[in-house]
This record gives C-alpha cells, structure tokens and sequence, in this order.
C-alpha cells in the first residue's frame, strides 16, 4: 500500500503540462525580443537554455509564493517536530530516532552474526581492464543478497511500528575477521542462491533489492545471488555487510500514516536508515526549506538572465572589444 494515490499522480501530470506551458511562452517571448538583436543560431541556443532556467525559476516563485502566504516551512517544521519527538498530525514526512526491536524475530547477519532487522552484503573482488586507453577498477560481485523483517523502533515516548522496507544510508562494513569467513562459508553452504550471469545478471539483482525496498506493509523479504558458475572460497574474497542491529540506536526519515499509525511506503521515497543521533542523517534526505528555495529562485533567475544578456547586449559587448 502506497501513501499517494492516482489523485496525487494526476496532480504531477497537471504539474508538468503547466511547466510545458510557461516554458513555451517564456521561449515565445524571449525568441520575439532577442531575434532582432543576434543572430538566428545564437537567438535559438540562447532562447533554448534560458527558457529552462526562467522556467525553474517562474515554478520556484510559485512555491516560494504558497509557503510565505501559508508561513509553512516544510523542513524547519519536520526537525521542530523531531525535536519534539512527535508525529505528524496528518499523513507525511516524518524523521525520528531511537532503538531498534525486532517484532517479528530476528534475521543472523551473514557475515557478522550480529542479530539485525536488515541485512545487505555483497563478496565479491576487484579486478581492473583497460577501457579508452586508461585503467578502469571495477567491483565483480560473487555472492550477494538483501534480507529484511519487520520491526519496530521505541524513542523517547512512543514506538513506532515500521512497516516500510529500509535503506541503510551508511558506508558497508567490511568483514575480514577469520569468525566472519567462517560465517561466510557456512552460509554458502546452506543458501540457495539465484544465479546471474555477467553485468547484466547483476542489474537484475540490483531491480530486484530496489523492488523489495518499494514492497509495503510487513512482508518480509529475503533474496540470494550468485555469479554463474562461480566456487570461489569466501578467503578470497572482499566481504561486505550492512545491518540493522537489534538494540541500536537509529535515526529515521520515512512517510507517516495517520490512518495505519506506522511509517509505510510511499511511492518515490523509501524510508532511510542511519545510524546514530539525529545529527548523522544526510541533509539531502530532508525537504528543501524556504531559505533554500530562495537561494535556488535567485541562481535560476540569475543563470537564465545572464544567458539572455550574453545572447544580446554581451554579445554586442565583446564584439566591441
């Protein structure tokens, strides 16, 4: 189950066609005043790449508009309610923190044994070919797979029930102990694992983590891969491995329902998992706030400006230098 329904993709249609529209008239416009001052490839090239950034620019405004008429601020209102320790009070954004318990028993992490929620590990070796004259590194997986269960995740003042798959937003671990060899192997020996064979082969594999991290509700989820034909003894291999550990303190960023109490799926954003305090989550995963938004209204507005100065009066300018 996705929070957004066909209404909201109907929204995103409409949104775009009306993009289409403002582009086309600032084009039309720009393409009628600058054609008398430059020529007709530079008019074209400049009218081109204008249009896109005043287009940028013209929906940024817009949004800009809506927030300062509402007082809303998507991402300072998000970290006020983190602060908070509070949930959204109707369906949306939603960053939380605290400790990781398993609800529906726990997964063995492959590599490191350590009891987990999630688990995604990857052994594999590194290999280097010549490509277009330089030396190219390139990662060969060998045995990889993604695991997950439901589980739940107890802050300050309330559980919160995670029903949507995670995505572990840290750096893998590397296992090179002789336990976590031993580990390896006896998991290779006990795995039945889908075979894939080459580049392609491993794009398969990489769809089908990226369609169990889009799966809803509490289903759980296990997938193992191979390469085609490969024997190769853990010992020689590079081992990988990012969990979610049971007892752990976590720091979340996911889609909230009111309706269900749980953070769910939401079509385009998965729920993101770092480890540690609030302080450690990526700001890339936050909504954009107002003051963002201004700083990118003016460098649109700026960049299309200046490429409409450069395609007439600059144009003119340093001909005459």
């Amino acid at each position: 189950m996705f929070i957004k329904s066909s209404n909201t993709y109907l929204d995103m249609g409409m949104g775009c066609l009306m993009y289409i529209v403002i582009y086309a008239g600032i084009a039309y416009v720009l393409n009628v005043w600058m054609a008398p001052r430059t020529g007709a490839d530079m008019t074209q090239l400049a009218v081109f790449v204008a249009a896109g950034f005043l287009t940028l620019a013209a929906g940024t405004f817009w949004e800009l508009l809506k927030r300062l008429i509402t007082g809303h601020d998507p991402r300072a209102e998000l970290l006020a309610r983190a602060e908070r320790d509070d949930v959204p009070e109707t369906d949306g954004p939603i960053i939380a923190t605290g400790e990781v318990r398993a609800t529906a028993g726990v997964l063995k992490g492959p590599l490191s044994g350590v009891d987990c929620v999630a688990y995604l590990y990857n052994m594999y070796y590194v290999t280097y070919r010549m490509h277009e004259g330089s030396r190219r590194r390139e990662i060969v997986p060998v045995y990889w797979g993604y695991a997950r269960r439901p589980f739940t995740v107890d802050t300050r003042i309330r559980a919160l029930r995670i029903q949507a798959p995670p995505q572990l937003d840290a750096p893998a671990a590397r296992c090179a102990t002789p336990n976590d060899v031993a580990r390896a192997r006896q998991y290779i020996a006990t795995t039945s694992f889908d075979e894939k064979t080459g580049l392609l082969g491993g794009l398969g594999s990489v769809f089908s983590i990226m369609n169990a991290l889009s799966m809803g509700d509490n289903a759980e989820y296990r997938k193992d891969w191979k390469l085609a034909g490969s024997q190769q003894d853990p010992e020689t291999l590079l081992l990988d491995e990012t969990v979610i550990v049971v007892g752990s303190t976590i720091t979340l960023s996911g889609m909230w329902s009111v309706e269900r109490g749980a953070v769910v799926p939401a079509a385009g954003a998965h729920l993101v998992v770092t480890n540690g305090s609030r302080n450690f989550i990526n700001a890339g995963k936050l909504p954009v706030g107002n003051r963002g938004v201004v700083i990118w209204f003016l460098a649109t507005t700026a960049i299309g400006a200046i490429i409409v100065w450069m395609g007439t009066a600059g144009l003119a300018f340093f001909s005459a230098l």
